[in-house]
């Protein structure tokens, strides 16, 4: 009898022992154990006193994708970014494919960064230093090639699409459908005349930078983790801290550290700067329709998908729009 089709299998710890970790030069006994599920699941990987992290995605890309993003990291490092690098296997690699019963997953070993996401204890003094970071990544991704291979994370995707499924799943909210075709091509219209697509306004970004992707040590230490590497605004990359942060009673302080820190290094022009709140309702309107799909495609459960989460989602995007980008 064939295997049963599955959208998404939990690996088996020793089976990643056996056939991935064994790639590596780990000094025996290895062990492995999940820690945390979502985009990716992720392993802490321990052998002798050492530690570190494994990733493996969930779906989609390629070994040639995911080797360049690693690659990315190792760039990234050498800019005095503070990344956790990815560690080469014996065969001089980074990536593994791996023949998962929903189709082709991607590992990665990692170093081990110390510290833990502050979330939203975060501080003003944290987010000045998460900005420096970030104009650190910035200023060293100018130096790249842009490659077209890698995905645009442009206005189409931020907004045109989602709109196409907001359409379909409110089909008992009309008085909302009709906000969001309003809505969207005035977002649009906004970030069009603010941003454009060109460097250095354009190009390579994290695409994820909020409150829990970063790790910080009580001695202050930073690191930014789980890297999505679109080309997109960068303007949007500022903006998805302050989107973290929505209804946070520090969000103001800490948004304008983070921004004090960000222009110690990297200039950040006046356009920009007015184009963060627009970016934090295109996020806001992306992000769930991300977490949705996700659901309604049988990655995670979809019991929270109720009118109580359209009233939340459409509150909020409501108050936002009209006291920060001054639109109806």
């Amino acid at each position: 009898m064939p295997p049963f089709p599955a959208m998404y299998s939990v690996l088996s710890n020793q089976s990643l022992i056996e056939q991935v970790l064994s790639n590596y030069a780990l000094e025996p006994p290895v062990n492995c154990r999940l820690l945390q599920q979502g985009g990716s699941d992720t392993y802490l990987v321990s052998a002798g006193t050492q530690r570190w992290i494994l990733r493996i995605t969930i779906s989609g890309g390629s070994i040639a994708g995911h080797t360049e993003d690693a690659e990315l990291l190792l760039k990234l490092a050498t800019c005095r970014v503070p990344i956790a690098r990815p560690i080469q296997r014996c065969d001089g690699s980074y990536v593994q494919e791996l023949a998962a019963l929903e189709g082709p997953r991607f590992a990665t070993l990692f170093e081990f960064a110390h510290g833990t996401p502050p979330g939203k204890a975060i501080t003003p003094a944290q987010s000045f230093t998460y900005g420096q970071a970030v104009a650190r990544m910035h200023t060293c991704f100018d130096t790249l090639p842009q490659t077209s291979q890698r995905w645009r994370f442009d206005l189409t995707t931020m907004l045109d699409k989602p709109l196409l499924f907001w359409e379909r799943l409110l089909n008992g909210r009309p008085g909302d459908v009709s906000y969001l075709r309003s809505l969207v091509p005035q977002l649009k219209q906004a970030l069009e005349i603010l941003v454009a697509e060109v460097p250095p306004l354009f190009g390579l970004c994290h695409g994820d930078l909020h409150k829990t992707n970063l790790l910080v040590t009580p001695e202050g230490g930073l690191t930014l983790i789980d890297f999505d590497g679109p080309l997109s605004y960068r303007a949007y990359d500022l903006a998805v801290l302050f989107w973290s942060m929505r209804d946070l009673p520090q969000a103001e302080a800490v948004c304008e550290a983070y921004l004090g820190g960000y222009t110690t290094l990297r200039h950040l022009s006046e356009p920009e700067r007015a184009a963060i709140p627009y970016f934090v309702a295109a996020r806001h309107i992306w992000i769930n329709t991300v977490e949705i799909e996700r659901a309604t495609n049988g990655y995670t459960a979809t019991g929270w998908i109720d009118d109580a989460h359209f009233d939340q989602f459409f509150d909020f995007l409501k108050r936002w729009v009209r006291d920060r980008c001054h639109l109806e």
